[in-house]
């Protein structure tokens, strides 16, 4: 790990992100777990290893992604609703117009 950690440090591009423990390549886009020596694409959760013969990027593997997929079809639900519906249910009062059992 620390021979990786040496790579990762030495190439002038890369800046660690404490947050997550990885260094960041601006260049790329792509997070370099120094740990695996793989390198981590956030927008599809992909692992890739880099082959230098080949001076290419190659799939390792993908992370699961499921709260972030759930979590952005809630924010497309939400996206959805009409601000003023939310205000009158905020209000306890019915779409229609008609009063409901909250109203006096």
């Amino acid at each position: 790990m620390r021979q990786a950690a040496k790579h990762a440090e030495n190439l002038n591009s890369f800046v660690y992100e404490p947050t997550s423990g990885m260094y960041y390549d601006p260049k790329t886009g792509y997070y370099y777990n120094a740990e695996y020596g793989l390198y981590y694409d956030g927008n599809t959760g992909c692992y890739y290893s880099y082959d230098q013969a080949k001076d290419s990027y190659e799939f390792h593997s993908q992370a699961q992604v499921q709260c972030a997929q759930r979590y952005s079809s809630l924010l497309a639900d939400f996206r959805k609703l009409s601000i003023d519906r939310m205000r009158s249910n905020a209000l306890g009062k019915c779409c229609s117009g008609r009063q409901n059992r909250f109203d006096a």
